[in-house]
């Protein structure tokens, strides 16, 4: 019963923010080349981003919609310039995203390095 209240009540947030509960890819163009990013209907959040410039290190997506339409989560690549200390997903070249209106013509983003707090602008556009 207290699963049915918090995805009845997650689910009423995302409506009240605009969200519609549907499976989605949104699609966005970034200075570090192009980033794919689904939705399923219960808000749980996969993609990747290609990078077109150098060093050529496409990276992958995961994380969550948060109540007020949000999404937050966790980012992976093979290598970076800056590893971490810890692994994660077999990698020590992860961090932390959010990305804030992201249905809107204007979304937002930020990243930040393992477990900083996401400090890096993501310039995104709609594609």
């Amino acid at each position: 019963m207290k699963l049915a209240s918090l995805v009845l009540t997650f689910s009423i947030s995302l409506l009240a923010a605009g969200v519609a509960l549907a499976d989605s890819t949104l699609t966005f163009n970034t200075v570090d080349g192009a980033m794919e990013v689904h939705i399923d209907s219960r808000g749980s959040v996969d993609g990747f981003i290609q990078r077109t410039t150098s060093p050529y290190r496409d990276g992958t997506l995961v994380g969550n919609v948060k109540p007020g339409g949000t999404i937050e989560g966790i980012w992976y690549q093979e290598e970076s310039n800056h590893p971490c200390t810890d692994y994660r997903e077999g990698t020590r070249s992860w961090g932390t995203f959010q990305i804030a209106d992201p249905w809107s013509p204007t979304p937002w983003g930020v990243w930040g390095h393992c477990n900083e707090v996401p400090n890096r602008q993501w310039n995104l556009r709609r594609r």
